[in-house]
């Protein structure tokens, strides 16, 4: 959306550093903001691939407070990629907080094709990737149909072919 300011990494930072998002987004609205980041994880055959649980599990631990009623995974697929999607709320940094994020891999069925060597441009291409947004709860819930529209947008640069 047009009302999101769009901050880019810095051409001079290498984004094989897994841990520095590649693009991150900021939604202002009066005295509050959401963060929404982008992670890009390449798919390297000598590493191991960070499991869609443990970065799941990993945001759960960010929280000083989880309130277990208002968080829920659940598995999503959408545009070749397959993963969870979190929603959860409690206090982060001594502030009410609530996350919304998805841990999407490369769907195994494309991620065998890939294997399979079609060309080497296919290779630089692999990579899974989360997305996750955080901002007080009632401006996450203002933006919340923004932010799902927004993420579940992604998909692979070049089509795949159907699979077999």
């Amino acid at each position: 959306p047009s009302h999101w300011n769009r901050q880019d990494a810095s051409p001079e930072e290498s984004l094989v550093d897994t841990t520095k998002a590649i693009c991150e987004f900021i939604i202002r609205e009066n005295d509050g903001s959401i963060r929404l980041t982008i992670h890009t994880f390449p798919i390297l055959q000598d590493r191991m691939r960070i499991p869609p649980q443990g970065q799941i599990a990993r945001w759960k631990g960010q929280f000083d407070e989880l309130d277990v009623v208002a968080t829920h995974t659940l598995p999503e697929t959408h545009g070749g990629f397959s993963g969870l999607f979190f929603e959860g709320q409690g206090i982060l940094h001594e502030n009410e907080t609530k996350v919304i994020g998805w841990s999407m891999q490369l769907a195994p069925v494309f991620e065998r094709q890939f294997n399979q060597g079609r060309n080497l441009l296919d290779h630089n291409k692999r990579a899974d990737y989360t997305i996750k947004a955080n901002g007080p709860p009632e401006l996450m819930n203002k933006y919340r149909q923004e932010i799902l529209t927004f993420a579940r947008s992604f998909e692979l640069i070049d089509e795949l072919p159907a699979p077999p």
